[in-house]
């Protein structure tokens, strides 16, 4: 499996982007993934500089609905007319840190292409889309607004990529909001 990260909060060597936020391109030996899109364009940008191709991914998908994951969403969906992109279900939900709007573009949310799942999805052989249905070890002051009122965050938005290789489990996460030794512990 080939890992390339495409945005991060550090960069590597001069001249590619960083920013707060991820974006990883993954390739197993069946398919090409889009994980996260960053804050924002510059991980094209990155990808451009790097030879990876955006426009020839199967897929992408979002680990949860925070804009330094989502935000470069719009440029992926104009690179890639075609590329289903798997978000949860509650990752267009808003969601606020103290200083603010958090979440996604809702006005992608409508979008075709946007794939929505509540529940463990295979997407293809030996690649999955999970969910942990625990709470998170600590909010961090982030806040989800339901009905009007904003509530501490439980990150049902969190998604995770599960994926068999070689015989070995390869397991994907963005933020790892609910705790990654959690979250590790759940899928072990």
């Amino acid at each position: 499996m080939k890992v390339v990260t495409l945005m991060e909060n550090t960069a590597c060597r001069e001249g590619f982007r960083c920013e707060h936020g991820l974006s990883l391109y993954l390739e197993t030996g069946s398919h090409k993934i889009l994980f996260d899109a960053g804050q924002s364009e510059a991980f094209a940008e990155n990808a451009e500089k790097l030879g990876v191709d955006l426009s020839q991914v199967d897929f992408a998908v979002l680990s949860h609905g925070h804009y330094d994951h989502g935000g470069g969403l719009g440029k992926f969906l104009q690179i890639h007319p075609k590329a289903p992109v798997y978000v949860s279900r509650y990752a267009f939900e808003p969601h606020y840190s103290a200083n603010g709007y958090i979440g996604l573009d809702l006005s992608l949310q409508d979008d075709p292409r946007i794939l929505p799942v509540a529940e463990e999805t295979v997407i293809a052989e030996g690649i999955t889309l999970c969910h942990l249905h625990t709470a998170p070890t600590d909010t961090a002051g982030l806040t989800v607004e339901e009905d009007g009122i904003r509530k501490p965050d439980d990150f049902r938005h969190e998604q995770y990529l599960m994926i068999h290789e070689h015989g070995k489990k390869i397991l994907i996460s963005g933020c790892s909001h609910k705790g990654i030794l959690q979250i590790v512990e759940a899928f072990r």
